[in-house]
């Protein structure tokens, strides 16, 4: 066989149509899904051949959201770059708040 020792994972969750008591599949979403299974490929955010060893490494767990998943990467943060800009805003912030309140208590405004 062209994928011995292999599972191909279609993640169909996204291929339907929403309907007021249930949801249907249209013959495009069917047509998809078989044309992935006909192809045996991977295909990022849709279906994935999976070696059964790495089934076996998940403890034999055939969750497919496991093994494709179809949301986005979401961007990593640089947490330190990100709280270095966060301090200058609240020193920025603090510098214009004294300057208002000299304003005000030039005003005859006294907190």
């Amino acid at each position: 066989k062209k994928h011995k020792n292999k599972v191909l994972f279609i993640n169909g969750a996204e291929e339907f149509q929403e309907g007021k008591n249930q949801n249907h599949l249209q013959q495009s979403h069917v047509d998809k899904m078989a044309k992935a299974f006909h192809a045996g490929k991977d295909q990022e955010r849709f279906c994935r051949l999976v070696s059964s060893e790495e089934i076996e490494e998940n403890d034999f767990n055939l969750n497919i959201a496991r093994y494709v998943q179809t949301a986005e990467e979401e961007e990593s943060v640089d947490v330190k770059a990100e709280l270095k800009v966060l301090k200058e805003l609240i020193t920025d912030r603090n510098q214009a708040e004294s300057k208002m309140m000299g304003f005000l208590k030039e005003l005859g405004y006294d907190a």
